[in-house]
């Protein structure tokens, strides 16, 4: 009984592999079409040839497969593009084919609302209304021309920082990171709310609040395993999904809060000053 108790489990599990070996060779001579792609493992696809940093690990491969080649991912599908030509043929000549974004991921569905939002919407209608709205109310000529002052004062205000911290010292070190980071916020924010939420004369309360703004981006920039591996939504194999979930709510009330501000302060005076 000892020996043969083996037998299920191991059955089951070359069952699996034989399975998911047969799916990747289906699905490779299906598309014949392809560009070329190195040799692929079962189930992860080309994981296994990603290393840090992964700009180095695609220039090996662009100079063995050339400047167009394919890879997948679990259930991901990636086009690696890095000629100058190539680039302009996928978007300009082919850009309405190209223009469909990633579904199904954990970012676009907990942090962009179910990818309802600009960045993460698929073309479309809901893309191209957002599109014409952005474009006519937030990045117009004339709107842009008003906020000069805005980001004017910002870039000052950087430089005068900068000189300070450095002052009667002969060497110092300076985080252009950091202080490029929050300059393009505070620039944003005060577009949209007219506050500043970092550095010195910021609003510190509510410049608290707004430093979840950090682990946002942290989290929308991170790898997210299950984004090519489905079955890991499961059981959340990095925590990844329950932090978007918490981070989200502290965001809708963050949003809520600046919103029910903005419609009790609202004046003409205002609306020149910010995106009222």
């Amino acid at each position: 009984m000892e020996e043969t108790k083996w037998i299920i489990p191991t059955s089951l599990l070359l069952l699996t592999f034989l399975i998911l070996l047969k799916f990747t060779l289906k699905k490779q001579v299906k598309h014949k079409n392809l560009p070329p792609s190195p040799p692929s493992l079962p189930f992860i696809g080309h994981l296994h040839l990603f290393k840090q940093p992964l700009h180095r690990s695609l220039n090996r491969l662009t100079k063995i497969y050339g400047h167009v080649y394919f890879l997948h991912v679990g259930t991901r599908n990636i086009l690696v593009v890095s000629s100058p030509s190539a680039v302009e043929e996928c978007l300009s000549n082919n850009d309405i084919t190209f223009a469909n974004r990633m579904s199904l991921t954990l970012a676009g569905k907990y942090l962009h609302y179910n990818n309802t939002t600009i960045g993460f919407s698929s073309y479309g209608e809901l893309w191209r209304k957002l599109r014409r709205l952005t474009t006519t109310e937030l990045f117009s000529t004339n709107r842009l021309a008003m906020l000069t002052k805005v980001r004017e004062e910002e870039v000052k205000l950087l430089v005068k920082q900068i000189f300070e911290g450095c002052k009667g010292q002969l060497v110092s070190k300076v985080d252009l990171k950091t202080r490029t980071l929050e300059l393009s916020l505070n620039i944003m924010l005060r577009m949209i709310s007219g506050k500043r939420y970092y550095g010195d004369d910021a609003v510190v309360l509510e410049g608290k609040e707004f430093q979840l703004m950090n682990e946002y981006t942290e989290l929308l920039g991170s790898g997210n395993l299950n984004d090519f591996f489905p079955i890991l939504k499961w059981i959340d194999f990095q925590g990844k999904k329950k932090k978007m979930v918490k981070l989200m709510k502290k965001m809708d009330c963050f949003l809520q809060k600046l919103l029910d501000e903005k419609r009790g302060n609202w004046s003409n005076d205002q609306r020149n000053m910010d995106f009222d």
